[in-house]
């Protein structure tokens, strides 16, 4: 296999945009009392889900890290080479 430098920094904060996004999303600042009306639930259901939270965090890290392998093996050099691969 391989060997491949890739930039470890930049796959955990590509990992952690998506978290933050969707901790943003479903705050009560903009949708959270919509979506628990929308799926029937109450917040205490909701603020238990600790194990689905961790889950998403393990992906986008699996996620980023297996954008940023193809990237590389591609040898993207530029944004629409980037937004092709993409």
């Amino acid at each position: 296999m391989q060997d491949v430098d890739l930039n470890w920094v930049a796959i955990f904060v590509a990992a952690l945009i998506p978290m933050f996004l969707g901790a943003l999303w479903y705050s009560n600042a903009l949708f959270a009392e919509p979506w628990m009306r929308a799926v029937d639930r109450t917040r205490d259901e909701v603020t238990g889900a600790k194990l689905g939270y961790v889950l998403s965090a393990i992906g986008a890290v699996l996620m980023s890290y297996a954008l940023a392998r193809i990237v590389r093996w591609a040898e993207v050099d530029d944004l629409l080479n980037g937004a092709l691969v993409g």
